[in-house]
Parts: C-alpha cells; structure tokens; sequence
C-alpha cells in the first residue's frame, strides 16, 4: 500500500526528532519504518552531535524497512548526507530483525505499521535504558491502529510516563523508567 508512497516526516517533525535525541543524549537509536531515510538523517545528526567531543565516542542509528528501493533511497540519502557511517537500514520484518538489537538503547523511533507500534516496543523494552525515550508518529490519523500501544505506553502500569504532542498528526512521546512496575 505504501511502497512508492514518499512519506518523509515534517520539518517540524524532524525538529522534534533532533531536538529529543539530543536532549536524552542518544547515541543508540532504533528507528521503526525508515521508508526514504529522512527521519533517519535527523536522527543520525543527532547521534552524530551527541558524540562531538567525545574522544572513541560510538553510536548509531538502527533502521528498519521491508521495501528494498526504499532502503537504496534511504542509504543513498544517508550516504549523500554524509552519515552513512552513522546509520544502516536493515532489511526485513521489524519483528525479527529487532530482536539482533543492541542495548542499551537511548531512543526509538515508530514509524511503520502502526498496529505493530505494541510488539515491536515490547520487543525492544528489555534493551531500553532507564530514561529511554520513545517518539511514536501519526496517533491522530492512525488512532484505531494504535489504540491499544497508546493505552499500554499511558498506563502508568508498563514503565512509561507518556504525553501527546499535537504537531502534524500527532506524536506520542513516551519515556522509560526502569524499574518502574
């Protein structure tokens, strides 16, 4: 349904995902659904700023696609972005490849399938450090899809203490607290 379809976030958008990884200091980042690789960019920029200074300073930005030509895109844009090094596209079914995960992961981005917005945060909370945070695009558009991940992110029963940002089609932001029931 989406294959062709240039989906690239927002400006605005791109902000928020900079301006968040910046400010819990990600240097390992999962993204879910990479499609072209612009949310990717800001991403790995971030990453990318987060190390400055840091001498053997490591970090990266894990992506996920199923569509091959979105992920030639995707890695031409990261390549003429200059942060091929910084970032990868990894082929296939989100709920596989996500398992090979390294922890402790700083940030996640959801923007894939939003019905598997659940499984694949249940997949990558035991790899989630403490104060983790979690950027989940197009709950207002997708509200029926996500219903049951957003119930389980604003609970207050899973770990995460979470809130709604009403830029373009909304993104929940969500952040984990280890040891948290």
């Amino acid at each position: 349904m989406f294959r062709d379809v240039y989906s690239a976030v927002t400006e605005e958008r791109g902000a928020l995902i900079y301006t968040m990884a910046r400010a819990c200091r990600a240097k390992q980042v999962v993204e879910f659904g990479s499609s072209f690789g612009i949310s990717t960019i800001y991403l790995a920029t971030a990453v990318l700023d987060n190390r400055a200074g840091e001498a053997g300073a490591v970090g990266q930005v894990i992506g996920t696609e199923m569509e091959p030509q979105k992920i030639a895109a995707a890695e031409k844009n990261l390549k003429d972005a200059g942060l091929a090094h910084i970032a990868r596209i990894v082929q296939g079914d989100a709920l596989e490849t996500l398992r090979q995960a390294e922890g402790p992961v700083d940030m996640a981005f959801l923007d894939g399938r939003k019905d598997l917005y659940l499984p694949v945060l249940k997949i990558l909370k035991p790899k989630l450090r403490d104060g983790a945070v979690i950027l989940s695009d197009n709950i207002f558009s997708f509200a029926k899809d996500v219903a049951e991940f957003l119930a389980y992110v604003r609970s207050g029963e899973n770990g995460f203490v979470s809130a709604t940002v009403k830029i373009s089609d909304g993104i929940e932001i969500s952040v984990f607290k280890k040891n948290a029931h």
